[in-house]
């Protein structure tokens, strides 16, 4: 069956004499000027698998899903790119084309850098090749744990995972005390991505911890979910290891 591919849409390109060099206060890529900087739209397609390498992206802003279609034109995520980490980076190993999808989730302000700058940088800021490779390695634990997950998870125990994982990254806590609400917003056809499952499937599990009273939803923002007791949360997730 043929599927249909998005083509990246055209994105809002900040250059030339306005438009300043992205420079940021720390160590780092984060110190590193860039002539140019993009802002995406919600849904909207930064590169696609075999397009070729132009560049290395450091998110400033927002959030991006990197993911592979299956054969079958399903979406399968590979992680979640959260502002001041990198994506893209084949253009550090000299990769010519695209392996993954990248899409915005939110509204995104990406930061470019060129291979050729590239080049110079890890050659002289060890700070800079040092960040490069703990996002490497940070992205590779992402992966492991999603194949971890596939392997040896029901998928109510991984949904259960996906929550309490991101729990411990985007979390704060409720102004009583009675838990933690989680600042990231996904659909469910997003967590089912993620997890490896279906959008009705996702669907029901959340029902089912809803009524276990393992997770439940701000009373002031239902699009929110609480987790009320994350080591109750934890222990049900690593239940069927």
């Amino acid at each position: 069956m043929a599927v249909a591919m998005k083509a990246p849409a055209a994105p809002q390109t900040q250059q030339g004499p306005l438009a300043h060099p992205v420079v940021a206060a720390h160590g780092g890529l984060h110190a590193v000027e860039a002539p140019m900087r993009r802002t995406y739209r919600k849904r909207e397609l930064i590169f696609g698998r075999g397009d070729i390498v132009d560049h290395l992206c450091v998110l400033e802003s927002g959030r991006i899903k990197l993911y592979r279609l299956t054969p079958d034109g399903r979406e399968m995520a590979v992680a979640i790119v959260e502002p001041g980490e990198t994506f893209g980076e084949e253009a550090v190993v000299g990769e010519p084309y695209r392996a993954l999808y990248a899409e915005a989730i939110e509204a995104s302000r990406v930061r470019m850098i060129e291979p050729a700058q590239l080049v110079t940088l890890t050659s002289s800021r060890p700070d800079v090749l040092l960040e490069l490779t703990r996002n490497l390695w940070s992205r590779l634990g992402e992966v492991e744990r999603q194949m971890e997950n596939l392997a040896f998870r029901k998928v109510t125990h991984r949904l259960a995972g996906l929550l309490v994982h991101w729990a411990e990254k985007y979390a704060e806590p409720l102004a009583n005390g009675q838990g933690l609400r989680l600042r990231i917003r996904l659909t469910h056809q997003e967590m089912a991505s993620l997890i490896g499952s279906s959008r009705e499937t996702v669907t029901l599990t959340l029902g089912q911890l809803l009524d276990n009273g393992l997770i439940a939803y701000d009373p002031t923002d239902r699009r929110a979910i609480v987790i009320p007791n994350l080591d109750d949360l934890a222990n049900y997730a690593n239940s069927a290891q």
